[in-house]
């Protein structure tokens, strides 16, 4: 299998679980487009893997459905995985033009872990606020970061500087200006409890 292979592959299985996901919840589209913020074209693209989610949009979607991002990423049945150097699905922090963008090594639904590589040019923009279940690990492998949080404090990360908080607390990144950052971020979150059955799921579409 090649690598776009995999990348479709893990297209259609990110659409699929989103479109899963949405169902469960007794959602339409159009329903759950709006509590996430984006246009029901673009959700559906996504359902139907024409498009890829940035990490900013999978995390959008699933506070709106009340679960983790992790939720929607492909499954890994085994009790060992090796991601290799440049492997990892890739995909950008956010929808905004030249934002850097973040590489999962680790996570899968029912697993409590899950890591993210970052490679962040000088002035590259890393995504806006981001708030959600579990605990951040922080580590600067290279380069200079910058965590603001929204209770006012900002914590200045140099390379070998490790940073923990717990994910509720909403945070954001920067760089230093004209300054890149090589980053790993690990987040841990309890397993999710057992959905409630829906009602409602014959106005979903």
């Amino acid at each position: 299998m090649t690598a776009d292979d995999r990348d479709d592959e893990v297209l259609q299985g990110i659409g699929a679980a989103i479109r899963t996901h949405r169902t469960a919840a007794g959602l339409s589209m159009r329903e759950l487009a709006a509590r996430a913020g984006m246009s029901q074209p673009f959700l559906s693209n996504l359902e139907n893997a024409r498009a890829m989610p940035s990490v900013s949009t999978l995390y959008r979607l699933a506070n709106a459905l009340g679960i983790g991002p992790h939720e929607f990423l492909p499954s890994q049945a085994h009790q060992v995985v090796v991601v290799r150097a440049g492997e990892g699905l890739l995909a950008p922090v956010d929808e905004v033009p030249g934002s850097a963008s973040s590489r999962l090594v680790a996570g899968a639904p029912g697993h409590m872990v899950e890591a993210h590589t970052f490679d962040v040019e000088p002035d590259q923009p890393i995504g806006d606020w981001f708030e959600h279940d579990g605990e951040d690990f922080v580590m600067v492998i290279d380069g200079a970061l910058v965590v603001e949080f929204a209770d006012g404090r900002t914590v200045d990360l140099d390379a070998g500087d490790t940073l923990w908080h717990v994910s509720e607390l909403a945070h954001r990144w920067r760089t230093r200006p004209g300054v890149g950052a090589r980053v790993l971020l690990v987040n841990a979150r309890p397993p999710a409890a057992p959905r409630p059955a829906a009602h409602g799921a014959e106005r979903a579409r």
